[in-house]
């Protein structure tokens, strides 16, 4: 099922939206779908329902599923709407409507809209997904420059405790050299001292 007449429309107008239908101009629950036909010729004032095996002709109104355009307030009543060029005019006006949804024949305005509902679910949890992958990377990153800085750290620490240790060794060298230049034995209370 093709999208109908994108190329020649685009995309905010009414004419090839999904959200475009019929409706009771009593505003009853019935909303039905704005077939081809419509649309070409701008007849939105009746639909041919199927009610218990019968045919019925049914009034109806153009109608925005989703509200964004309120065609009676544009056309200037209900009366107005049997008038297909100028209904034709504000179906086929540029909105650039945020909310415009393209339409595919013989699919019904509730369907549209809930492929577009899930379109916009399945872009949040892109979105999310993605977000979550970023703030990943920022929490691995941070992490290896805690880890960086705790190594330069500690490894001064250790190079800090070499020093100290090879300079204790080195005392304790002098320290026994000078004790044999000075006769000092290992009961002097020199050593003991240091003990």
């Amino acid at each position: 099922m093709a999208i109908w007449n994108e190329e020649l429309y685009g995309t905010g107008r009414c004419v090839n939206c999904g959200f475009l239908s019929k409706r009771s101009p009593q505003f009853d629950e019935m909303c039905f779908h704005a077939s081809k036909k419509d649309r070409i010729s701008g007849v939105f004032s009746q639909h041919h329902t199927l009610l218990g095996g019968k045919t019925s002709l049914r009034d109806t109104i153009p109608w925005c599923f989703v509200g964004k355009a309120d065609f009676l307030k544009e056309l200037g009543g209900i009366k107005a709407t049997v008038f297909t060029d100028k209904v034709l005019g504000v179906i086929e006006r540029d909105r650039k409507c945020p909310s415009w949804y393209p339409w595919r024949e013989f699919a019904s305005p509730k369907e549209h809209f809930e492929e577009s509902m899930m379109i916009a679910m399945e872009k949040r949890r892109e979105k999310f997904e993605q977000q979550m992958e970023k703030d990943r990377k920022d929490f691995e990153l941070k992490l290896e420059e805690i880890n960086k800085r705790e190594r330069r750290i500690t490894n001064w620490v250790m190079i800090g405790l070499g020093v100290a240790a090879i300079i204790f060794a080195i005392l304790e060298v002098l320290a026994a050299i000078i004790a044999g230049i000075l006769g000092i034995t290992t009961d002097s209370w020199i050593l003991n001292w240091f003990r």
